[in-house]
């Protein structure tokens, strides 16, 4: 209660961005998509429901798309049964904590005054609200990447080995649900050589972050090489989307 009342800001930017999304949720809930998902939403709702009926392995190919959301998917599907109002009110649970974190990265990094500002921007913006209440995948990639981040900004305090392996399982986690955030371990490390002046101390910090991905990422390349008897790091649908987005470039 102390810290609250030292900084009302989290509860104010959580209750805030809530609000708007169970605002949205009641204008969508009579949607003739809300209970019939189509396109990724469809995909992704098919195979997490084959998962919630005990294909834990996720079929007999190596993944196509990003398994996580999948199985986010399944675990709720496991527990509260098909339902889709229960997965959008969890989105929209996290999606909230999600400027939460960015109030926190930005007071940390600036000034309390930044943190407020992009918090609030993250809160009214008009795509993440939509994103929180869609079965798609991004929702909780912003989550995680923010929570990988702000766990990397602990690394300078007391406990930093154990801030950079959380990084980097929080990174691995996103990168099964959007691969493409692999990109950014070159920049977690350099991150990493501001806060570790010793050399030693900047080499553990790195590996520990490398362990983490490491973790999360391998039982997925394990398991697409069991079923498919290829070295598949995550997905196999790179090469597909650069071809699929290079074409509408052309046409557009």
């Amino acid at each position: 209660m102390r810290r609250v009342l030292n900084d009302p800001w989290p509860l104010i930017i959580f209750i805030i961005a809530l609000s708007i999304r169970l605002f949205y949720l009641s204008e969508i809930k009579d949607h003739p998509f809300f209970t019939n998902p189509q396109l990724d939403s469809r995909h992704y709702d098919d195979w997490a429901w084959g998962i919630a009926q005990g294909n834990w392995i996720g079929g007999d190919k190596a993944y196509w798309a990003s398994p996580f959301y999948a199985y986010f998917l399944a675990i709720i599907y496991r527990i509260f049964g098909h339902d889709y109002l229960i997965v959008r009110l969890i989105q929209m649970f996290l999606g909230s904590a999600t400027w939460v974190v960015t109030y926190w990265i930005g007071r940390e990094l600036f000034s309390k005054r930044v943190g407020i500002i992009a918090a609030l921007i993250g809160v009214f913006y008009s795509y993440s609200i939509f994103l929180d209440g869609e079965l798609l995948k991004n929702s909780l990639a912003a989550f995680t990447t923010t929570l990988a981040i702000y766990a990397a900004m602990k690394a300078k305090d007391k406990d930093y080995l154990i801030s950079w392996i959380i990084s980097g399982i929080l990174l691995g986690i996103t990168a099964l649900n959007q691969p493409n955030v692999l990109l950014f371990i070159p920049l977690f490390a350099i991150w990493g050589f501001n806060w570790s002046r010793r050399k030693s101390r900047y080499m553990l910090s790195v590996c520990l972050f490398v362990l983490g991905n490491v973790l999360v990422m391998s039982p997925v390349t394990i398991r697409n090489y069991i079923v498919e008897k290829d070295i598949v790091l995550i997905t196999y649908n790179g090469g597909i989307q650069y071809l699929r987005c290079t074409h509408f470039q052309v046409r557009f």
